[in-house]
C-alpha cells in the first residue's frame, strides 16, 4: 500500500491517471485552510496485492465514515480527531483482494447510490 503524507508524496506518487485525478481533487478541496497535507489528512492507496488484515494496521475498518464507489475505485474516510484530521482510504477495484472487495462494496452509503468523480449520486 502507499501511504501518502505530504503535499510532495503526492506530487511524486506513482498512481494511475484516474487515481491521480481523484486525489488531487480531493487534495484541492483542503485548500481553502492553508495547511499542509499531513497537517489535514494522511491518503491510504491500496495496492493489488493488500489484504484486509495488512490495511487494518493502518486504519480501523470499522470506523469508516462512509464508503463512494468513483465506478474504477472506492473512497472512504476516518475521522481521527476533533480537529477534522482524516485517514482517507482509495481502493482501485482491479486486482482488489477480494474480501475488501466485498467490505466496501458492502460500505457504498446507505441509498446503496454509486459515486461520481465530485461525489455525486449518479
Amino acid at each position: 500500500m502507499k501511504i501518502i503524507n505530504t503535499d510532495h508524496e503526492l506530487e511524486v506518487a506513482n498512481l494511475s491517471p484516474e487515481l491521480r485525478t481523484l486525489l488531487s481533487k480531493r487534495r484541492a478541496m483542503l485548500d481553502e485552510y492553508e495547511l499542509p497535507l499531513e497537517a489535514m489528512a494522511k491518503f491510504i492507496v491500496v495496492e493489488d496485492r493488500d489484504t484486509l488484515t495488512a490495511l487494518q494496521t493502518q486504519l480501523d475498518m470499522d470506523a469508516l465514515e462512509w464508503v463512494q464507489d468513483h465506478g474504477f475505485a472506492y473512497e472512504a474516510p476516518v475521522i481521527c480527531s476533533d480537529d477534522g484530521f482524516a485517514l482517507v482510504l482509495f481502493a482501485e477495484k482491479q486486482g482488489l483482494d477480494p474480501v475488501l472487495n466485498q467490505l466496501l462494496r458492502n460500505g457504498i452509503d446507505e441509498y446503496g447510490a454509486p459515486h461520481d468523480q465530485n461525489g455525486d449520486s449518479r
